[in-house]
């Protein structure tokens, strides 16, 4: 979740997404327990090299599917609190 962020946020790297998850050390911690603190540049770099590209994809697209019809939900459910208020 740390790297999608930092992605989201323009790192291009494992040390940006390290510097980034340390400056904002916060926020990461406010989903997380960090036992060991932040992941260090090394730890994304793992991470990265570990994941089996295809898997990943297909993981990926699968999130992106349910975040997107969950938004949807949200968003027509404000939609339609606008239009036919309950109060």
């Amino acid at each position: 979740m740390m790297a999608l962020c930092a992605l989201l946020c323009g790192c291009q790297g494992a040390v940006d997404m390290a510097l980034l998850a340390e400056t904002k050390e916060p926020f990461p911690r406010s989903f997380f327990t960090l036992a060991n603190g932040v992941p260090s540049h090394d730890t994304f770099s793992r991470l990265f090299r570990n994941l089996d590209p295809d898997q990943f994809r297909d993981s990926f697209r699968r999130f992106m599917a349910q975040f997107s019809e969950q938004l949807l939900r949200r968003r027509a459910t404000v939609s339609l609190s606008v239009v036919w208020p309950t109060a």
